[in-house]
């Protein structure tokens, strides 16, 4: 089309025809500038859909992180309601006598009172997006902005377990480390998880020597009280990031869906 009104241009020019010369040029100006306008539309376009992958990648991404998350949270409140249970159980041996399936429970409870797992919420990747400055792509601000609570909540969430572990947990720890015999708490190891009791004992010791050693542990009561008061703390903390994670995750499903119909 250009070539065509430049052969009219020197035709004219030719010819002496200023007049329609001038207005072919002016055509050809604006069919440069045209060209020229489209072409950045098709560039801002292609950069666009560049985006708006890389956005429904770091979405899906961002899903996966969460659900996990929320299978972290279920966990961290399984492993405290374990716990709580265990540490009542021994307060409850202080003051009064177990019964026999009580009794073979309190042998786990004692090596499960110290047990203290690191909350393992993943980060990975809102941490990239944070050290890239890819956080832009995210189109919706109030996401990002949920998610950004949610992790501060987190941080919280792991300062209380750290003061937990430096305050008291290790000083429990080191107070009933030789209430057991080696080879009972090895035995005993291999059939406590974090959350659960994964299979009894194949023999129940005679467990009021080992009682009466607890109870003459300085301060054995009040530690025990600090545990129970500290996972009480600890599973509202995790039900709420739970509630927190669910709802996140309903959210960036909601923005998946909009990126497939896009």
């Amino acid at each position: 089309m250009i070539k065509f009104f430049r052969k009219i241009r020197q035709k004219l020019l030719a010819e002496n025809r200023i007049s329609k010369y001038m207005v072919y040029a002016i055509g050809e100006i604006v069919l440069v500038v045209i060209g020229i306008l489209i072409a950045l539309q098709i560039n801002n376009w292609n950069e666009n859909r560049k985006d708006r992958d890389l956005e429904k990648y770091y979405l899906n991404q961002l899903l996966i992180e969460f659900q996990n998350n929320i299978k972290e949270s279920e966990f961290l409140r399984i492993f405290g309601e374990f716990q709580s249970k265990n540490i009542q159980l021994l307060l409850k041996s202080l003051k009064q006598p177990l019964d026999s399936s009580e009794i073979e429970i309190w042998f786990f409870a004692v090596e499960h009172s110290y047990y203290l797992p690191h909350a393992n919420y993943h980060k990975n990747v809102w941490n990239e997006l944070k050290s890239t400055g890819k956080m832009e792509i995210i189109e919706n601000k109030e996401l990002i902005n949920t998610i950004s609570k949610f992790y501060s909540s987190v941080d919280i969430f792991d300062k209380l377990y750290e003061d937990e572990w430096n305050s008291y947990s290790i000083k429990h720890r080191d107070k009933i480390n030789d209430l057991l015999p080696p080879d009972l708490r090895f035995t005993i190891k291999k059939k406590l998880s974090l959350s659960n009791i994964k299979e009894p004992l194949d023999s129940i010791p005679n467990y009021f020597p080992y009682l009466n050693k607890l109870k003459k542990i300085e301060g054995i009561d009040g530690d025990l009280v600090d545990i129970a008061d500290s996972r009480r703390v600890s599973l509202r903390f995790s039900n709420s990031l739970s509630k927190k994670a669910n709802n996140i995750v309903k959210i960036l499903n909601s923005e998946l869906k909009k990126t497939s119909i896009e």
